[in-house]
C-alpha cells in the first residue's frame, strides 16, 4: 500500500495511491470531516477488480495539499471525485489512474518518491508487510469488510487463492468448519453469504433441537411444515433427509399408514395421502 502526507482544508487526510483504480474516490467520512460539499447526487456504482461500490455523488474539483520534499506543501487539484460510504473507503482518499495521468510523471518505488509533472518530488510511505485481519469478535460481514481493505492494500481481487486462505485462517473455528462443509473452492462472496445464513439460522434453530421433532398433537400438514422449516434453517433441502426425518417423527399409527401407502412415494405425495387419511379419520370422530 502506498500513501502520502496530505491535508484538505488544513485537516490531515489518509491518502492511498492506486494506479490500478479507474477513478478517484473520497470517503463520505472525509467529506464531512473536512467540510466539502457534493456537487451531483448519484446512485451509480463504481466497479473495480475487488468489488463494486455504491456512489453517493461526485465532487467535481478538490484542492489538496501534499507534503513535498523540503518540506513544503504542494497544492494539487483533483477532478471528478466519486464519494462513497463503503466501509473500506469511508475515511480515505483514493487517488486512481485519472489523478496519475493529470499529475504524476514518475513513480519511483525503490526510492519511495513520486515526481509530479512540474518536477516536485513527493515522499511516499510504502507499507510492504500488512498484518492479515482476524475475525475475533467481529461479525462475518465486518470481517469481510476488513478483508476487502486488506485485498485493496495488496492489490489483489477477492478470487485470489492466497486471499481466500487468509480469510479462512482468520475465521473463528466454527466458521472454518462451515467453510469446509460448503467447499473451499466456492467464491468468497458465496462463502460469506453462507456463513451469514448459517449464523442467523442457528439463532432460530435453537427451538428445533436435532432429532426431537415429533408429530405429537400436530396434524400431518402442520408437522410437515414444521419439518420443512427446520430443514430450511439447516440449509439442507435434500428430499431424502427431509423424508426420513418426517417419517421418524410421525406418530406410531401414521408411521404404519406411511408404510401402507408406500415409503418409496415422493414426499409431497406421501404427505398428501396421509393428510387425506387423517381427514377421513377425523370425520368419524
Amino acid at each position: 500500500m502506498i500513501t502520502l502526507s496530505c491535508e484538505i482544508n488544513k485537516v490531515p487526510v489518509t491518502v492511498i495511491l492506486d494506479s490500478g483504480a479507474n477513478c478517484n474516490v473520497i470517503g463520505g467520512g472525509v467529506v464531512n470531516k473536512v467540510g466539502l460539499k457534493i456537487d451531483d447526487i448519484s446512485d451509480t456504482k463504481i466497479h473495480n477488480p475487488i468489488s463494486e461500490f455504491d456512489v453517493l455523488g461526485v465532487i467535481h474539483e478538490i484542492e489538496i495539499s501534499i507534503l513535498s520534499q523540503g518540506p513544503k506543501w504542494k497544492h494539487v487539484k483533483i477532478t471528478d471525485n466519486f464519494v462513497s460510504n463503503e466501509p473500506q473507503l469511508k475515511f480515505v482518499l483514493l487517488l486512481g489512474q485519472p489523478w496519475f495521468q493529470e499529475n504524476a510523471m514518475i513513480l519511483d518505488i525503490p526510492n519511495k518518491t513520486l515526481t509530479l509533472l512540474d518536477g516536485t518530488n513527493i515522499p511516499l510511505v510504502i507499507v510492504q508487510e500488512i498484518s492479515p485481519p482476524m475475525q475475533g469478535n467481529e461479525s462475518v460481514d465486518n470481517y469481510f469488510e476488513m478483508i476487502k481493505v486488506y485485498a485493496m492494500a495488496l492489490g489483489v481481487d477477492l478470487d485470489n487463492q492466497d486471499l481466500k486462505r487468509t480469510f479462512f485462517n482468520g475465521l473463528l473455528r466454527e466458521n472454518k468448519k462451515e467453510v469446509i462443509r460448503l467447499g473451499f473452492e466456492k467464491p468468497l462472496n458465496v462463502v460469506v453469504k453462507h456463513l451469514n445464513r448459517i449464523s442467523s439460522g442457528f439463532i432460530d434453530i435453537e427451538k428445533f433441537p436435532f432429532g426431537s421433532l415429533k408429530q405429537g398433537n400436530d396434524s400431518i400438514m402442520d408437522f410437515y411444515r414444521k419439518v420443512k422449516e427446520y430443514y430450511k434453517l439447516l440449509g439442507n433441502v435434500e428430499e431424502l433427509h427431509l423424508k426420513n426425518h418426517f417419517i421418524r417423527g410421525l406418530s406410531r399409527d401414521n408411521q404404519l399408514e406411511a408404510g401402507r401407502c408406500g415409503l418409496d412415494l415422493p414426499l409431497d405425495e406421501l404427505v398428501a395421502r396421509l393428510s387425506a387419511l387423517e381427514n377421513l379419520t377425523n370425520q368419524d370422530k
